[in-house]
């Protein structure tokens, strides 16, 4: 009968433990500076990948280029960049709202394709879920593909250093 009142302790220590656990936070790297937006009155596109960029990956920062064109339904449209292996990256893109379908693929030297976004919407991102961290520096494409609908389209690299 003497083990009951050790177990009613052992049980209080476990939840209070327990308890306190659940309080702390685990916390991320800081955001990254990620400039001033632009005026949207001036740049609609550009402030909403501004912002679709800060919202999904603070974490990252960007990088100088912004790629930007127009793509009918079905249309591709490549921009090179160079990957490096100390950082990890995050690719973001939006649409107009006359895009329904936006998809961005990281496409490796050899044409294969790393990455893709799955997703049905008039915005795309990959690196957050996995990872783009290359374990081969070099020339890599970011391949954007109108699934449906066309207009116009902004996409940008997000780079993170390896701690």
């Amino acid at each position: 009968m003497r083990a009951l009142p050790c177990l009613r302790w052992a049980f209080l220590a476990v939840a209070l433990v327990g308890s306190a656990c659940e309080k702390q936070e685990i916390e991320g790297p800081p955001p990254a500076d990620h400039g001033p937006a632009p005026d949207p009155s001036d740049d609609p596109l550009g402030a909403r990948l501004h912002g679709y960029g800060f919202e999904r990956a603070p974490a990252y920062a960007p990088q100088l280029s912004v790629f930007r064109g127009e793509l009918r339904q079905g249309q591709v449209a490549d921009h090179s960049v160079v990957l490096i292996g100390t950082r990890c990256y995050v690719v973001a893109a939006v649409a107009e709202e006359g895009m329904a379908d936006l998809d961005v693929t990281l496409i490796d030297a050899n044409g294969s394709p790393l990455m893709r976004d799955a997703s049905a919407e008039d915005s795309a991102i990959i690196g957050l879920r996995s990872a783009i961290c290359p374990s081969v520096p070099g020339e890599y494409r970011i391949r954007l593909r109108a699934r449906a609908g066309g207009g116009a389209y902004a996409a940008r690299l997000y780079a993170q250093d390896i701690i």
